[in-house]
């Protein structure tokens, strides 16, 4: 009989424990398993069965009201029906893609491409604003539409439209890649965030934050009401702004604007609030709202007048004439000519400097004139002359003084700092030597290379106006946090205009006379009760006719307000620009008190 002969009882006895052994192994392992699963996982496998059987949504925060001085809303939210829709409990059913395409009039294709990427198993806005026609159908047959539901949210609504378009700015949906870089914020798929104006820059204080809620929901991933181990968060509504703005004032300005493309910009003096930022022409914040569409986004990105654009910190312009406020001072503080110093050439419409000819903008000429005479009439050529006796540096050094070639600091984004020509920016656009004096004659007069935003003229009136103050312009007064204390926001001083407080009072005076003056470039600007200091300004436009500018403070014996008018391509200061600055004018002003009975 062999050794291992499977009959020998020893050989038998041996397999028998074997098998045992692996009976028991077995046993073991299968216990442990279950110890695993029963004992030690039942947190996790318990989190995962609520999973299947609970939904967090989470409850969107009404984002801060924007309001006007006066407390006006101007940006506010509204209640809107949004249909959201959990991506794996629907796209698993072609027939409840089908049918929900034809409820909300979507194609199949723009629902799962809406629906497509992020997490699958929470739920995602598939349409936003959606009308009570196409709610009450959705409601009708929620039983054939498994993971899709319909809430209330709020979304952004702005009750006038478009005023102030570009100072409010507006809100768009964020995208799947920011949603990558944002979601350590609070950021998810499908909310709104601030893209310009102050819903960008105050973006962190207007969105508040999101409260959460859970639902129980059955195996087809429809919702059978409120879960009730979990209490809910309710959310927190973010920060109101209440802003410098004039809604009055700032609707007067935008209508004035109406068929032209310019900006206004008015300020107060003291403290350097925006009262109006107007810029045109403007759109509707409301296209917005919800998400623009292609249609509309197209229109308004495609249109050549460029409503998106903020003209009054997002373009510059040549200054022209309004310039020559800094050129009077300049021509003082080294002394170049004293105030009624008359100089050699009178002006006959031109002047000959080398081989060129440089002409007044008043084709007549202006004859003898002293330098205050100069600014009231805006005589070139007696600037001209100016030019020859100074350096382009000293001209930089006192615009830059005044505010000009650098951003003013406002509370908006994506601000333009302009340009203030040196000898070496010069030498670097044109190459060492290969600029000549000539240059100064154009810059002098705020020709050529000078570039100005709107509201840096505006600042630079109210510098004139408060003693030399550079204050920083801010459109939000106060921020007010729910339940919370108003916060105000302080005022700025960037720097003070270190010059003599007689060189000022000259310039004052001679604004003063612009307007006063029987032939003063701004007599069309004289308002009673609300007389202005100003000067107008002609710019040279390289696309067409000549960019109008008016520029100032009033009243001119108490400042209260500083101003810059540009209307582009309008022709003179005085034919546009001055007409509707007096009428914003006299806005502020209010009406006159009736004239006495003379009887």
């Amino acid at each position: 009989m062999r050794a291992d002969d499977p009959f020998k009882p020893e050989v038998r006895s041996r397999r028998a424990w074997q098998l045992a052994a692996f009976i028991v192994a077995g046993a073991l392992v299968l216990a442990g398993r279950l110890f695993h699963l029963q004992v030690l996982g039942d947190d996790a496998y318990r989190l995962h069965s609520e999973r299947n059987r609970i939904r967090l949504e989470w409850v969107k925060a009404p984002r801060g009201l924007i309001l006007d001085r006066h407390g006006e809303v101007l940006a506010d939210s509204r209640p809107s029906f949004t249909v959201r829709v959990v991506p794996r409990a629907l796209l698993a059913n072609p027939a409840a893609v089908a049918l929900l395409s034809q409820l909300l009039e979507m194609s199949p294709t723009e629902i799962e491409q809406k629906l497509a990427g992020g997490v699958r198993h929470l739920p995602r806005v598939l349409r936003r604003d959606v009308g009570f026609d196409q709610v009450s159908r959705i409601a009708e047959r929620e039983e054939e539409l498994p993971g899709v539901s319909l809430d209330v949210s709020n979304v952004r609504s702005y009750p006038r439209g478009a005023l102030a378009a570009h100072v409010i700015g507006h809100v768009g949906e964020i995208s799947e890649t920011e949603v990558a870089t944002l979601s350590e914020a609070g950021y998810r798929a499908g909310d709104f965030l601030g893209r310009t104006g102050l819903e960008r820059k105050y973006e962190s204080r207007l969105r508040g934050k999101d409260g959460e809620r859970y639902l129980e929901v059955d195996v087809r991933g429809r919702s059978v009401g409120e879960f009730s181990g979990r209490s809910p968060v309710p959310p927190v509504p973010g920060a109101s702004l209440q802003l410098w703005l004039d809604a009055g004032l700032q609707a007067r300005a935008e209508s004035l604007l109406v068929g032209r493309r310019g900006a206004v910009c008015f300020l107060d003096v003291e403290s350097g609030g925006v009262l109006a930022l107007a810029s045109a022409p403007t759109f509707d914040l409301n296209l917005f709202s919800t998400g623009i569409s292609t249609r509309d986004w197209e229109s308004l990105n495609g249109d050549p007048a460029l409503p998106l654009l903020n003209r009054a910190v997002q373009a510059s312009y040549a200054p022209g004439s309004t310039f020559k406020m800094i050129s009077f001072a300049l021509t003082l503080e080294q002394r170049i000519a004293g105030l009624h110093q008359v100089l050699e050439t009178p002006c006959f419409g031109s002047y000959r400097f080398g081989n060129r000819t440089f002409r007044c903008w008043e084709a007549a000429g202006h004859g003898s004139l002293d330098l205050e005479g100069a600014l009231i009439h805006s005589c070139d050529v007696y600037f001209y002359q100016i030019a020859e006796r100074t350096d382009v540096d000293h001209l930089a050094e006192m615009a830059r003084d005044l505010g000009l070639g650098t951003k003013t600091g406002i509370d908006l984004p994506q601000e333009l700092s302009g340009n203030v020509p040196t000898k070496q920016w010069l030498d670097e656009r044109y190459g060492a030597g290969k600029w000549t004096r000539g240059t100064l004659l154009n810059l002098i007069i705020g020709q050529g290379e000078y570039l100005v935003t709107p509201l840096q003229m505006a600042r630079h009136c109210a510098a004139l106006a408060n003693g030399g103050r550079l204050v920083e312009p801010r459109l939000v007064w106060s921020i007010v946090p729910e339940g919370g204390e108003r916060e105000d926001v302080p005022t700025t001083v960037q720097r003070t205009w270190d010059l003599p407080e007689r060189t000022l009072d000259r310039v004052r005076t001679a604004m003063e006379m612009v307007v006063l003056d029987d032939e003063g470039t701004g007599r069309v600007c004289r308002v009673p009760g609300y007389m202005p200091a100003a000067k107008t300004g002609t710019a040279e436009n390289p696309h067409g006719a000549p960019h109008s500018w008016f520029v100032g403070y009033a009243p001119a014996d108490h400042p209260e307000v500083a101003f810059a008018v540009i209307a582009e391509g309008a022709g003179h200061g005085s034919e546009v620009a001055a007409p509707i600055a007096r009428k914003l004018l006299e806005y502020l002003r209010g009406p006159l008190p009736p004239a006495e009975d003379a009887s």
